[in-house]
């Protein structure tokens, strides 16, 4: 059955359609090889007679299936020489050391951007920061998300969405999104956005501050749909969301929070129009981020799982977290827990009242205690299939199906 079908892929042309055979045709062979090689082997512990030969054949299989995935992931890839830290070589460059010092002169939250990746897109895991670059297979759909709705050509020649290649230069957005750091290549022709000014000069880099950094948490006292701000050009969405949390339908809430007025759309239209990087485009975003900052929250305690912040407002409002939305995040205020909103797109919002708030945030991996709590029950059978066998033959023997006999074949 495996091998028929190995047949139609490569000429069934209803199958071949939705597939790049060039690429996908020696890894099915293999796949189906494995499973094929599994399956005899199987059927061999079944027999009494071949037991063994099964016992030694999967080990066997498996070893070969780990070495073809470790040899075909790490072919046609540099190899590292033995001095690649003291030299600084691959990640281990100027722009390692300058993330160094940062972090140890600024505890606090904050992202930092590149010019161009000093190895590839995955710099930030690499060297230890938060980023908005990013290479994954699995990138985050909400982060992803929002930077469709923003129009953001983040993606990749060849690579879509497992490629992020950043903001590409929507200072707005970067500040939004908590950048203050902004390392630049000598030699690079990629332009420095208004809000930057020089920090440090290096060797290889120039390290630049973000005047208009915005905290994690920043809050609004008014809000505007998503299909609402999606009329409007890509640019314009971005003056919109200093102005108003972005949400997916009109709030149905005992918290009053008003809708952001045709008024102001029209002045904002009347700033966009003057050009992204205008004077007068700048004088706006300097004003609504000065404000925002004002409202924004403090900052108590930050980890990986665990970020507790406080915030005191007059107003009732949505509080717009820079965090992707992704399940395995739960949020409490005032130590009562609260279901966030979706705003901006993609991103983290908390309905919150007038007064003095405590905004704790835990992260706990999806279905890690589901997967240990089963993990735990399959060994705990298995344990006791071992024991049964051992102490009650007959008890072992009635789990199994019954044999026909001979006679009835």
């Amino acid at each position: 059955l495996c091998l028929y079908f190995l047949y139609a892929i490569d000429h069934n042309t209803f199958v071949s359609s939705y597939l790049d055979l060039d690429k996908n045709t020696n890894t099915l062979a293999v796949i189906l090889l494995l499973i094929t090689s599994y399956f005899i082997s199987l059927l061999f512990l079944k027999s009494s007679k071949l037991r063994m030969l099964g016992l030694l054949f999967i080990p066997l299989i498996f070893v070969g299936e780990i070495l073809y995935i470790v040899g075909n992931s790490s072919k046609e890839r540099d190899n590292l020489r033995a001095d690649v830290i003291t030299t600084g070589g691959f990640y281990y460059d100027e722009s390692k050391d300058f993330i160094k010092r940062l972090q140890k002169d600024d505890s606090g939250f904050y992202r930092i951007e590149k010019s161009s990746p000093t190895v590839h897109f995955n710099d930030a895991l690499a060297q230890g920061y938060f980023g908005l670059k990013s290479y994954n297979s699995f990138n985050s759909l909400a982060y992803v998300t929002a930077l469709d709705a923003f129009d953001i050509d983040y993606h990749h020649k060849t690579q879509g969405s497992s490629y992020i290649t950043g903001l590409n230069n929507r200072y707005i957005l970067e500040s939004l999104l908590s950048v203050k750091y902004y390392l630049q290549m000598l030699g690079s022709e990629t332009p420095i956005s208004p809000s930057y000014s020089a920090l440090a000069e290096g060797e290889k880099y120039l390290l630049f501050a973000n005047d208009l950094f915005l905290p994690l948490g920043v809050f609004f006292d008014k809000y505007i749909t998503e299909n609402d701000t999606l009329k409007f050009p890509p640019e314009m969405r971005d003056l919109i969301a200093l102005k108003a949390a972005i949400i997916d339908e009109d709030l149905n809430s005992s918290i009053p929070v008003k809708k952001l007025d045709n008024g102001m759309l029209k002045n904002i239209n009347q700033i966009y129009e003057s050009g992204y990087f205008s004077s007068e485009t700048l004088q706006f975003v300097r004003e609504n981020i000065a404000y925002l900052k004002e409202h924004a929250m403090t900052l108590d305690y930050f980890s990986q799982n665990l970020i507790i912040g406080s915030i005191d407002v007059n107003r009732p409002g949505i509080l717009f977290l820079s965090i992707p939305k992704e399940s395995g995040w739960k949020f409490t205020v005032n130590g009562k827990e609260t279901t966030p909103l979706t705003t901006h797109f993609g991103f983290y919002g908390l309905m919150i009242e007038s007064g003095s708030h405590t905004i704790e945030m835990t992260y706990f991996t999806p279905y890690l205690q589901t997967g240990f709590f089963i993990t735990l029950c399959c060994i705990s059978i298995f344990i006791l299939l071992l024991i049964s066998e051992r102490i009650s033959p007959s008890f072992y023997q009635s789990l199994r199906l019954p044999q026909l006999n001979n006679e009835y074949i």
